[in-house]
């Protein structure tokens, strides 16, 4: 999720970037400007989550810190571009701003776009074998449960048996002995 948030952000920066080198009246360039600061506040947040998120060795793999590193490299890298342009446009040197644009900060934003692109495959492959793994340990566990049922109710039915057993049989024996005595016969045990 805040990968995606960076992603959007992303695209939501470069937009504006380009809108504010297009549009010449500064009344509209406003909503842009804006939409810069937003964006780049939405890419700080999303970057902050990402580094919350993978600081744990425990929750993230070294190849997650380090495609945040190098995300981080290339956002650095990028955003000095992004304001520059942003200053030049509202400055109204469209001319320097369309160089930059397509110069400095088109193919850094492709390289971002991949870059964002291959993190997301690293996260989706890294939480497809945590799922397999939380299935695997589900299906252990319920197969353990099974068993352990099993064994408790056969357990449980043979004790039963000898307690019903141990009861019933001397239970058995009085009668036989009483039948014994009742027929006369007063030597059974």
């Amino acid at each position: 999720l805040a990968l995606s948030k960076v992603q959007f952000a992303v695209g939501l920066r470069a937009i504006a970037a380009r809108n504010l080198v297009l549009l010449t009246d500064p009344a509209m360039q406003k909503g842009d400007v804006e939409l810069l600061a937003k964006a780049q506040k939405d890419i700080d947040s999303g970057m902050a989550q990402l580094s919350a998120l993978t600081k744990n060795p425990a929750e993230a793999s070294d190849e997650e810190r380090r495609m945040l590193e190098q995300l981080r490299t290339l956002e650095a890298a990028y955003l000095p571009i992004a304001e520059k342009i942003g200053r030049l446009a509202t400055s109204q040197q469209f001319d320097a701003a369309k160089a930059s644009l397509v110069k400095d900060c088109m193919p850094l934003l492709k390289d971002v776009i991949a870059h964002i692109s291959a993190f997301n495959n690293v996260l989706r492959t890294s939480a497809d074998a945590n799922l397999a793994a939380a299935q695997a340990a589900y299906t252990l566990s319920k197969w353990t449960m099974l068993i352990l049922s099993i064994i408790s109710l056969v357990l449980g039915s043979l004790i039963a048996w000898w307690l019903t057993r141990s009861i019933s049989r001397p239970l058995k024996e009085a009668v036989e002995v009483a039948r014994h005595v009742s027929a006369g016969d007063l030597t059974s045990k």
